[in-house]
């Protein structure tokens, strides 16, 4: 009960800390608005100047601390349970998307085959000519899996991996794949960019057997229930180990809708890069918490203060008009 109390504690003067820098990026950007208009300047790239701030020595070194913590309490061990299985050793998480068996590889080659076709410009009102448009597309997916996908060799690897035999597919390509599909499904669900009134309104899809079979065994291995992928499958598992983006949405598209694109999803991987240090600290702030010296978290919660500022930027310095354009980003790009 004592342990609960101070943890309750714990999450009230953290919850006070965020709330009070809220207010206080908050008043900054009323400021910053009331100043007079200045060219903007050039920016140099997020990934680029998230780049510049990490120092991969020290992520390695605390991916081990965490490692030697995680008998001391139960969130060192989730948290380091997160590294090494759910992010196959890093975080944000490392994927690859190229060594998978060899009866899985159809699939990546499907979705750029079929990609291209997936976004219209400009889109069309009329219901009709999208569902017809959206059955298509659904048509000719359902025809390329069929033909180059064989089920049973797909599940049959599947269930090897769930049964715990992680060398016939390592848990980064694991993850590469994962999120193949994930934006395999959600390419399938919409049929068509921008998603458009007669999709939202579709209550039951029925996903072809080819991304039907196995997604259940995603859905044990990493805990969820989202039946097209969430923010770790479909944002931080489409990077891969050299920071460049793989399944893309809007080919074909302007410069103007695939570099708002680009940007806006570069931006929630980069605010994973820059908040693990940050998660870190959490974890140390609560086992000092615990510890006979409670007072020596307040070092930790300092560090945290300190690192939320980088986190912050990441936000205000790439959610602008200039970088993620507002007239395409709802329909192009947050929409899928």
């Amino acid at each position: 009960m004592i342990t609960f109390c101070r943890m309750l504690e714990l999450i009230f003067f953290i919850g006070a800390l965020a709330s009070t820098l809220a207010f206080a990026s908050a008043s900054l950007i009323r400021i910053c608005s009331t100043r007079a208009k200045v060219p903007t300047p050039v920016i140099v790239p997020i990934q680029t100047k998230v780049k510049e701030k990490i120092d991969e020595n020290e992520y390695v070194s605390k991916y081990q601390a965490l490692r030697n913590l995680r008998d001391q309490h139960e969130v060192t061990a989730a948290m380091s349970r997160l590294v090494d299985e759910d992010g196959a050793g890093a975080w944000p998480p490392n994927a690859n998307h190229d060594s998978w068996p060899m009866a899985l590889r159809p699939y990546k080659e499907i979705y750029f085959q079929l990609i291209p076709l997936l976004s219209a410009a400009p889109p069309s009102l009329d219901g009709d000519i999208n569902n017809e448009r959206r059955e298509k597309y659904r048509s000719m997916m359902r025809k390329s899996l069929m033909e180059r996908i064989n089920v049973p060799q797909v599940v049959a690897i599947m269930a090897a991996v769930e049964a715990g035999n992680w060398d016939i597919f390592p848990r980064d390509a694991y993850n590469g794949f994962y999120c193949c599909v994930a934006v395999f499904r959600h390419a399938y669900r919409w049929a068509t960019i921008p998603v458009v009134k007669v999709a939202q309104l579709e209550k039951i899809v029925e996903f072809p057997s080819e991304l039907n079979a196995l997604w259940p065994y995603f859905q044990r291995n990493f805990g969820v229930d989202a039946d097209a992928g969430n923010n770790t499958s479909n944002v931080l598992l489409n990077f891969n180990t050299r920071g460049e983006r793989i399944y893309r949405i809007n080919v074909g598209m302007s410069d103007l809708i695939r570099s708002s694109e680009e940007v806006f999803f570069q931006m929630f991987y980069d605010l994973e890069v820059v908040a693990f240090p940050i998660y870190h600290e959490m974890v140390l702030s609560i086992l000092a918490y615990n510890s006979s010296s409670p007072m020596a978290c307040l070092p930790h919660l300092r560090t945290m203060n300190t690192r939320l500022r980088d986190l912050f930027l990441v936000f205000y310095e790439n959610l602008t008009k200039s970088r993620v354009s507002r007239s395409v980003w709802l329909s192009y790009i947050q929409g899928f």
